[in-house]
């Protein structure tokens, strides 16, 4: 009965002044909040071990930028859920997970020295992706970089710029905090719908089919099968490098866990 409306133009009912204010609190300061500070957290440290590297890298050196690369990355998908509201103008999985890239577009980066990052130039070579051929796409990856400095350099710039995002979210999420938890009813524009929908549209489209369905050949709400491709996984360069896929799969369950 509530759902009907005398209106003649139709019969959506008018909870703009429902009050979601508690709901919405709980979710910006226990949930959201928290997922972007420590996504912040591992980019800070990320940097700072990026930084702390010199040629030629060692196998010391090489070590704690996988472990950094590996924090940064779990976090990340704890992040990229939120993707909506405060934070959808930042396209934060557009810049820092949009996978499999281009090596020819990543080298020709690398080696023109372009740190324009968020531009359509980069687009197919950035974020974690980038950063997973980096530490483990090559056969001998202290070659890698010791062969070419412009290579530790772009890893630089790319990891500083991605640092620089989780600050924006974070910063956004937290100025933006009173309007998110004060937004009234369910319409469209309101807080509840954006994270329904960001939300729904992130388990859809980046974990359902982008994680899952096009690596082992199933898309679409009808599982329509496609050609597997087994290289359209996140984090391939590392499965092919170690051997298996278990770093893939963690970084699905956390997607889906957290």
């Amino acid at each position: 009965l509530q759902a009907c409306s005398d209106d003649e133009g139709g019969n959506e009912p008018d909870d703009s002044g429902n009050d979601f204010t508690a709901l919405l609190t709980n979710q910006v300061d226990g949930v959201i909040l928290p997922a972007m500070e420590a996504y912040q957290d591992e980019m800070i440290d990320f940097e700072s071990a990026v930084q702390g590297i010199s040629l030629p890298v060692d196998n010391a050196g090489l070590t704690t930028l996988r472990n950094a690369f590996s924090e940064a990355y779990t976090a990340y998908q704890a992040a990229a859920v939120h993707d909506y509201f405060s934070t959808a103008s930042i396209g934060l999985t557009e810049r820092t997970n949009l996978y499999p890239i281009d090596l020819t577009v990543l080298e020709t980066l690398v080696d023109s020295e372009s740190n324009n990052f968020g531009s359509d130039d980069h687009e197919r070579a950035d974020g974690f992706p980038a950063i997973d051929f980096m530490l483990y796409g090559s056969d001998d990856v202290l070659a890698y970089f010791n062969e070419d400095d412009k290579r530790l350099a772009f890893l630089n710039a790319l990891v500083s710029n991605m640092k620089t995002i989780s600050d924006d979210l974070v910063s956004q999420w937290t100025s933006l905090r009173g309007p998110f938890s004060e937004s009234a009813g369910t319409g469209l524009g309101s807080a509840i719908s954006g994270q329904l929908n960001g939300s729904l549209a992130y388990y859809e489209f980046t974990v359902r089919e982008d994680k899952v369905g096009i690596p082992v050949g199933l898309v679409g709400p009808n599982d329509s099968p496609i050609t597997p491709d087994a290289t359209k996984i996140e984090a391939f360069y590392r499965a092919q490098a170690e051997g298996n896929d278990d770093f893939a799969m963690s970084l699905v369950r956390t997607a889906v866990e957290e």
